[in-house]
């Protein structure tokens, strides 16, 4: 859950342990993509970033859209119970949008949706974009450890969900022993309300199912 709020800081974070101790990142084309799941109703909002283990940040999303979606959000809702569908969204230095998320945005790359609630928006279409800033600030950071996302929501009214994110590395980035696994966060549980089959690693976002009139 992406909680609203001015200044609202979100963070979720993924343990790499496969590669060669010590080993770095030496080319940004050996991150295929860095991968996320989510919905949000207002992108005017949000300021997104990535951070690895060492420390370095890299600004992938800055506040542009005013009120295009993410997915299918559940606007006007900002309760802890609603989500909305999220769409798979990524960052890449070879992305399949020739461009930035603002830029896509900018050129009506987005489709006409309805969410659950009844409320109509603009969402941005899922692809792979080019981050804000460029990876060349990842180079030599150390690919075992913890990798963050972090969501700042910088304007009050809108919320929104994160179900699942991960990293996608090329072969030749690791040691050849083919046990890299990709961390998906998100919601394992599978008798909860938000169940995301394609988690592997539970984020603690589960939202336990209340039986009840929904009737309103």
């Amino acid at each position: 859950f992406l909680p609203d709020g001015s200044g609202e800081v979100y963070t979720t974070s993924i343990e790499l342990e496969c590669f060669g101790e010590g080993q770095t990142l030496t080319d940004v084309n050996d991150i295929i993509s860095i991968d996320i799941n989510m919905e949000h109703s207002y992108t005017g909002d949000l300021d997104m970033y990535i951070t690895a283990p060492n420390g370095v940040q890299v600004q992938l999303f800055a506040q542009a859209g005013t009120n295009t979606w993410l997915g299918e959000a559940t606007d006007d809702d900002i309760t802890e119970t609603n989500p909305g569908v999220g769409y798979d969204y990524g960052w890449s230095m070879n992305p399949t949008y020739n461009g930035t998320m603002e830029q896509a945005i900018a050129n009506g790359n987005t489709t006409t949706v309805t969410s659950s609630n009844g409320e109509v928006g603009e969402a941005l279409n899922s692809g792979i974009y080019l981050p804000l800033e460029n990876f060349n600030a990842l180079l030599g950071t150390p690919l075992n450890g913890e990798w963050t996302i972090t969501v700042i929501d910088n304007i009050e009214i809108d919320n929104g969900w994160i179900f699942s994110w991960g990293i996608k590395l090329v072969e030749q980035a690791n040691t050849d022993d083919g046990s890299c696994i990709a961390v998906l966060s998100g919601c394992t549980d599978t008798n909860a309300f938000n169940y995301n089959a394609l988690a592997n690693q539970d984020d603690g976002s589960c939202i336990a199912i209340v039986l009840g009139c929904t009737d309103v």
